[in-house]
């Protein structure tokens, strides 16, 4: 992360991950990541989260 906000400065951090994975849920959120959106695939369902610079 330290080098994305190095080279994108203000831009957000945005990453999705699968909402049955709720240890990387847990830690994202710790690392201040903030649930913004959700959806759903033929496979799983997912959110996506945000990291604001």
């Amino acid at each position: 992360m330290k080098h994305i906000r190095d080279e994108y400065l203000e831009v957000p951090i945005r990453l999705t991950v699968a909402t049955f994975n709720k240890r990387a849920i847990h830690l994202y959120e710790k690392l201040g990541f903030v649930k913004k959106d959700e959806f759903t695939t033929d496979i799983a369902a997912f959110v996506t989260m945000i990291k604001e610079g």
